[in-house]
């Protein structure tokens, strides 16, 4: 058995009814906290499924 972690998508923000620089701001601002988002994340899938890999190494060469 082997542990992994998996990043999956969702949605971060719904727009509705805006007008000119209102949507503008909308779409920036969404813009950046899912980049923000897909880089922590990200990080935090990968550093893990690392970790998960250094320790199914560790066992099997202990078993051995």
């Amino acid at each position: 058995m082997a542990n992994h972690m998996v990043l999956e998508g969702g949605q971060v923000a719904a727009i509705q009814r805006c007008e000119n620089q209102g949507c503008l701001a909308l779409v920036v601002g969404a813009s950046v906290v899912t980049a923000a988002t897909l880089i922590v994340s990200g990080s935090i899938v990968i550093v893990g499924n690392m970790a998960y890999w250094l320790e199914r190494k560790q066992q099997c060469q202990a078993a051995l």
